[in-house]
């Protein structure tokens, strides 16, 4: 019993690790998402883009959520953006394909994204940050 209880932690933790991103799109048009996530077992931030979302349908977006995350959303049949370009970081994403884009820089924050430039071709955009305290995140594009 007592190996149960000094285990109890380390199975939480565990179990956080497991945290997932759901998005729901509830509007008439396909949304294409992209997410920044911490990568366990690597130093890096990696926004990955682009997962699309049909109307009225939810993904799950994640599933390897520990800390804050961030995405950035938008409906190519309108232009329409979910985004934050006031108080959400600016990071680096390309519009027009599927990519991965690594920050691998150990000290890593949020706060200081915008000490690091775009590679070519991508353009930094106002990511949505939500705060991870459960087992689940979920977000409706309105």
């Amino acid at each position: 019993m007592r190996a149960l209880l000094l285990a109890l932690p380390l199975m939480l933790l565990a179990a956080a690790a497991q945290a997932q991103l759901v998005l729901c799109n509830r509007t008439a048009q396909p949304v294409q998402v992209a997410v920044a996530e911490d990568e366990l077992d690597e130093d890096e931030i990696v926004v990955r883009g682009w997962t699309r979302i049909a109307a009225g349908a939810c993904v799950e977006a994640a599933d390897n959520l520990v800390y804050d995350y961030a995405f950035f959303a938008w409906q190519p049949a309108t232009g329409r953006t979910w985004e934050d370009d006031r108080e959400g970081p600016r990071l680096c994403l390309r519009m027009a394909t599927d990519f991965r884009i690594a920050y691998d820089d150990p000290g890593f924050e949020f706060e200081r994204v915008d000490e690091f430039s775009c590679p070519a071709g991508a353009v930094k955009r106002g990511f949505i940050v939500l705060v991870n305290e459960s087992d689940a995140l979920r977000y409706d594009l309105k």
